[in-house]
């Protein structure tokens, strides 16, 4: 590519390679990034995006080598339940509370005339936290805080 001396000047006093250099050595980066993780298809070897892998590969033998990176596995399945019973189940005490095979941790926030705080109670394990959060503190905002 052909640049102005004006351009030629800034590039080198702000020390940025040229434009072409930076785009190549990404692609080498994520090219042995990919080949690394198993993620690189090996379709057409000499051709195309996977050449960049070839010739990286064939420059200098330390890019045969693989990475110490992992694969992300991502697993969205709850390992909790949430069990909610309506207001009139409380009040009548219909029914009999679940078999919990775990722990049970109850939250509360509350607001007095000058003051709010907020609780938390662990149940299987005996546990008890209460803090005061001050008077400008919504109760919404004190079940945040313990819930996080």
């Amino acid at each position: 590519m052909l640049y102005s001396k004006c351009e030629q000047v800034v590039r080198q006093f702000i020390c940025l390679p040229p434009l072409e250099l930076l785009v190549q050595s990404e692609a080498r980066s994520a090219a042995h990034r990919l080949w690394s993780l198993g993620s690189w298809p090996y379709l057409y070897p000499n051709q195309g995006h996977s050449n960049i892998l070839m010739r990286l590969q064939q420059s200098d033998p330390i890019f045969n080598m693989g990475v110490n990176a992992m694969r992300p596995a991502f697993n969205f399945e709850p390992k909790y339940r949430v069990t909610m019973p309506t207001r009139e189940d409380w009040t009548k005490g219909i029914g009999t509370s679940p078999v919990v095979k775990g722990l049970v941790w109850l939250t509360d926030g509350s607001k007095m005339k000058e003051d709010t705080g907020a609780g938390v109670y662990g149940q299987s394990v005996g546990r008890r936290l209460s803090l005061s959060l001050g008077r400008y503190v919504t109760v919404f905002q004190a079940e945040i805080y313990m819930l996080s």
